[in-house]
């Protein structure tokens, strides 16, 4: 029988406190609830990893679950909100500017980085047809109203370096570059492109709580039309983002088919 399974990661409170978040738990609770009362999801099946719980080895095997077994006809979403920066590859001259992009978990250290090479592999091993419904949602690589620009090293971890933005970079890259993007045939919903920061939202108006601009847009949309299209969400999500953040970000949608609902 097809399964409805969900993996979501969400992280406020880092091992170091000075590079803590605000609206990523407020994500996560709003994804898990919108599942359940659009999506016919049961609490049972959306497994949640949140603050000191989401570490490099808790994310790996949450989403290792939550593939095991996958089979044609099941309904699988991994959504994670929280920081992310770049990293080198572990294989020059594959990307285009020679960077992995990467989540950052709880500890945050260089070695706990996961990068996006890491998870195309991971679940491309898993995933490989679209008769299997997975979505992956990453809302990563914020900026907001508690802005800091927040350096990497590999030896000593991150360090505050300006009070200017929220986004983590690392000591060898001096600029955000556009790169092309290994996908599977699943979808991915990114918040912003590779050269962008996102915005964590201190307070919406109509939640009056944080929130990921990018997760409270598609969040907002798809409890309003559960039926939407990927390709329509596509669309609309930029203008929604707009309207409780001034910060400039575009997100970036991956669709197997543009005209197929959300999540099926």
């Amino acid at each position: 029988m097809p399964r409805k399974k969900a993996c979501l990661v969400g992280i406020n409170n880092y091992a170091n406190p000075k590079y803590a978040l605000a609206g990523c738990l407020n994500d996560i609770d709003s994804l898990s609830s919108l599942l359940k009362d659009c999506f016919g999801f049961s609490e049972n099946n959306i497994t949640t990893l949140t603050d000191a719980a989401a570490t490099r080895a808790g994310i790996l095997a949450g989403l290792s679950a939550l593939l095991e077994g996958a089979a044609a006809g099941d309904t699988l979403i991994f959504a994670y909100s929280g920081h992310g920066c770049q990293k080198p590859s572990t294989a020059p001259g594959t990307q285009p500017n020679d960077m992995n992009d990467a989540l950052v978990p709880y500890e945050a250290t260089y070695a706990s980085l996961i990068t996006d090479e890491e998870l195309y592999n991971l679940i491309t091993h898993r995933i490989m047809t679209p008769a299997i419904k997975f979505t992956a949602i990453y809302d990563c690589c914020h900026s907001g109203t508690m802005i800091r620009d927040v350096g990497f090293d590999p030896d000593t971890g991150m360090l505050v370096t300006a009070i200017e933005n929220r986004c983590i970079f690392l000591p060898e890259l001096q600029t955000l570059l556009k790169r092309a993007v290994n996908v599977g045939p699943y979808n991915v919903f990114s918040a912003c492109g590779d050269a962008e920061t996102a915005a964590d939202v201190r307070s919406v108006p109509d939640e009056r709580r944080a929130r990921g601009a990018f997760s409270y847009a598609i969040h907002k949309l798809l409890r309003t039309t559960p039926a939407m299209t990927v390709g329509d969400l596509d669309i609309r999500a930029k203008a929604v983002i707009q309207t409780v953040s001034p910060h400039v970000q575009n997100p970036e949608f991956y669709a197997v088919n543009a005209d197929a609902p959300v999540f099926s």
